[in-house]
């Protein structure tokens, strides 16, 4: 396997590197080292041209060589095409991410009887997404706005934040210099407190509705 790995750049990977590169990728555990061993040995050239049914160790190594600079094609969902490391659902046609293979799986929700997809498994059944997504253990006060959500990201601190409050800023075309987008960025909220005390200065900043003078031989002011 170690010959394998360093056949990707011949004379630049050491087997200390290629030997990191399989422990980073789970595969030089003794499950992990037999099944990619196995696949190698049918598959010589599984890590430059990736084959859809490859164990999830090879998936890893492949990603794991491109994160280490080193060139590669990566392996693709086969559903959606989508390039990354979990690819961990295999459907007949191949390796899938966990949604492209999530979203056709539809069930009666035990728990609020709607139909949807399967998330997770509770003493009272299966329940679907929107139940998981409001399971009270799940859910935390949001450091930002207060509202009771499931955690999307934590601050610095380890504080929760909703999904609202870590989207990144939509409005980053009002700001007018560098050290405004930072401070939008640094406030992480979609309309902040900056562009809100920007705002009256924003409005005479607006464009006039023409230069000409005006037919009585006044220039049109601010809108």
């Amino acid at each position: 396997m170690i010959a394998a790995t360093q056949s990707v750049a011949p004379g630049k990977i050491t087997e200390d590197h290629a030997r990191q590169l399989l422990q980073d990728a789970a595969a030089w555990q003794p499950r992990g080292v037999r099944t990619l061993h196995r696949y190698l040995e049918s598959h010589p050239g599984c890590l430059s041209s990736p084959d859809p049914h490859a164990p999830i160790t090879a998936v890893r190594l492949a990603y794991g060589l491109h994160a280490a600079g080193y060139r590669v094609e990566l392996p693709a969902c086969a559903r959606c095409g989508k390039q990354w490391p979990r690819l961990i659902r295999l459907a007949p046609e191949g390796r899938c991410c966990e949604w492209c293979v999530t979203k056709a799986n539809t069930v009666t929700c035990d728990r609020c009887g709607k139909t949807g997809h399967p998330t997770a498994v509770r003493p009272d059944g299966t329940i679907c997404r929107t139940c998981y997504q409001h399971e009270p253990q799940r859910t935390e006060k949001c450091i930002r706005c207060g509202r009771v959500r499931a955690p999307s990201t934590r601050d610095d601190s380890g504080n929760p934040m909703c999904a609202t409050c870590a989207r990144p800023p939509t409005h980053l075309h009002a700001v007018r210099t560098d050290s405004d987008r930072q401070e939008v960025q640094r406030h992480g909220t979609t309309l902040c407190a900056l562009l809100r005390a920007a705002a009256p200065a924003m409005r005479t900043m607006r464009p006039h509705r023409g230069d000409r003078t005006s037919k009585r031989g006044r220039t049109p002011g601010p809108v």
